[in-house]
């Protein structure tokens, strides 16, 4: 006999696990070697393996935790977050944005979160144009200028320096808490 704890009481089940529930529903499960963690259906996942299922978001979480840092999906991705906030995608997610005005862009949210930043513009460019991200000390982006215009794009922080990206080029670029930095030339 196994038990079960919901909403704080033990109760017998009939399976050979200790059941940690949540408003009725199987959240994890113990067997006193695995962990085994639970779909909202209440199906196994991965039959208590120490696999671990994330339920999938459709947005952000609002708030940071004050200390430690929990994992979480989105829009099938995995992230981090941390007492400083989000950090980037788990797996390598891209994201292709476009700029619709003849002008430099910060990027949103969805933007830095992915590593792999491609830019293209709807309009041709007639100067370097700066694409501000954010200066947390190790957000990589693995960045792509495929505007219009034959014009270089610029990698650039709030404040520090910055890397230039030739038009039609690639290259790694990081924040290193202080200046966004080359990784590798333009390719």
């Amino acid at each position: 006999m196994s038990y079960r704890i919901f909403d704080g009481y033990l109760s017998p089940q009939p399976d050979g696990y200790i059941h940690v529930s949540n408003a009725g529903a199987s959240i994890y499960v113990f067997d006193g070697y695995n962990l085994g963690f639970f779909t909202n259906s209440g199906t196994v996942y991965d039959s208590a393996k120490g696999i671990i299922y994330l339920l999938n978001r459709t947005t952000a979480p609002t708030t940071s935790p004050s200390g430690g840092g929990f994992f979480y999906s989105e829009n099938s991705d995995g992230y981090w977050m941390s007492g400083t906030g989000r950090v980037q995608s788990i797996s390598n997610t891209r994201i292709v944005r476009q700029l619709t005005s003849d002008a430099n862009y910060t990027a949103v949210q969805s933007d830095y979160q992915a590593k792999i930043l491609e830019i293209t513009s709807s309009v041709s460019l007639t100067a370097t144009r700066n694409i501000v991200v954010p200066i947390i000390s190790g957000y990589q982006w693995t960045v792509f200028n495929n505007t219009t215009g034959a014009q270089s794009i610029q990698f650039i922080g709030a404040t520090g320096t910055g890397v230039t990206i030739a038009n039609g080029k690639r290259a790694i670029i990081y924040a290193d808490g202080t200046n966004i930095v080359r990784v590798t030339p333009d390719t």
